[in-house]
């Protein structure tokens, strides 16, 4: 649920936004002993938007 959340912040406000930085603030702190930048973090969340449509559309 917590994921769903900082997602839908993120689609709702922009990354850019307060909001957007609070939730990206968030995740870095979930994930503080991963190795990784926003940048990293940006992808890894557009994987969830990206491969379902996808995968809808090859099956």
């Amino acid at each position: 649920m917590r994921t769903r959340q900082l997602i839908r912040t993120l689609i709702y406000f922009g990354l850019d936004s307060e909001k957007g930085q609070q939730a990206i603030a968030t995740i870095n702190h979930a994930h503080r002993s991963v190795k990784a930048n926003n940048d990293d973090y940006r992808y890894v969340l557009s994987t969830f938007f990206l491969e379902p449509f996808r995968w809808n559309s090859h099956f």
